[in-house]
């Protein structure tokens, strides 16, 4: 209730785009007969307000809106919008749906971890949506941007994928398959364990305009060097305590993508055109051997560590961003 009612004075919820959250609170029959009608409405705001607060929060739970607002300081209006934005450039309704259509083809728990999965994506881009775009895009803007080269990526995986992550997208993938889900949403539902970078992909692609392609290529190739699949994979297994904790852990999450994202763009942006992703990141580390040398030297403190904790992680990133700021600055 309280969302609709911030939603209500929302600046966009007149929007076109989001018409369908009106009419989908009559019948459809009524709302294909007398959509003008319906468009009309003395209370079509408090209409819309409810049916995308009540949409959103049946997607994502009633705690995604507030833990958003806490980690981000974003409004919550300005996280709806961009949790809007990121269930529909990745099609996360399109696949929920398929997920739902299996009740009692497939166990429950399968279905929490398909759902889970779609969840986790969502949450993930709307953060990347409200921290990394400095200026605020309109729904028809994020599609056009996005989704159709979403689409291209998601075809790249897994074998743009590093060996480590490849292993893990056969597990997952086989786990469904032999969990009796249909093979194409087995698919496209472990792709998206993999597939939250691909806004910065795209982002990169556009500014520097090099190859969808080799954005990918070098981007796992950077963490391949730096060993940031592990990292993150570590983050991601720190045991949080209190709410301080898990802000702490999001946030760690974030700079690591960040601080790859900013070492793709400099290392594509100062290379030319020809070349592998390879030889683009190979001579890149022997340009930035310094400073490549005192990260690489962390990051083997932090793993000879048997529990490592928050503190550690905080120090190894900070050498992270120093090294991406390093490499800016050459360029």
């Amino acid at each position: 209730m309280y969302l609709k009612q911030m939603l209500v004075d929302a600046d966009y919820i007149d929007d076109g785009y989001l018409e369908k959250y009106l009419y989908s609170a009559f019948p459809a029959s009524l709302a294909k007969k007398y959509r003008a009608e319906i468009s009309k409405h003395p209370l079509r705001r408090e209409l819309a307000a409810t049916q995308l607060a009540n949409f959103v929060v049946n997607l994502v739970g009633p705690s995604f809106i507030y833990r958003m607002v806490d980690s981000t300081g974003a409004s919550a209006n300005d996280v709806v919008k961009a949790a809007v934005m990121a269930k529909d450039i990745f099609d996360i309704e399109k696949y929920w749906l398929q997920v739902e259509a299996l009740d009692y083809k497939v166990s429950s728990d399968t279905q929490a971890v398909m759902m889970t999965r779609l969840t986790r994506l969502l949450r993930r881009v709307t953060r990347w949506l409200l921290r990394h775009q400095e200026n605020v895009m309109e729904f028809g803007e994020a599609q056009k941007l996005f989704t159709g080269q979403i689409k291209v990526i998601r075809k790249m995986f897994p074998q743009k994928l590093p060996p480590d992550s490849q292993e893990m997208y056969a597990e997952n993938f086989e786990g469904l398959i032999a969990d009796s889900v249909p093979e194409d949403l087995a698919r496209d539902i472990t792709r998206c364990e993999f597939l939250f970078p691909a806004t910065s992909f795209i982002d990169i692609s556009q500014t520097c305009g090099e190859k969808l392609a080799t954005v990918v290529e070098v981007y796992y190739a950077v963490g391949e060097e730096l060993q940031l699949n592990w990292l993150g994979k570590m983050i991601n297994q720190l045991r949080v305590s209190n709410n301080w904790q898990a802000l702490a852990r999001e946030s760690y999450l974030d700079d690591l993508a960040w601080q790859q994202r900013i070492l793709t763009a400099n290392i594509v942006s100062s290379s030319d055109k020809s070349g592998s992703a390879a030889s683009k990141v190979q001579r890149w580390s022997k340009e930035s051997a310094t400073s490549l040398s005192r990260a690489k030297e962390m990051l083997a403190f932090l793993k000879s560590e048997i529990d490592p904790d928050f503190a550690m992680f905080s120090v190894v990133l900070r050498e992270l961003q120093a090294l991406a700021q390093q490499s800016v600055a050459k360029n």
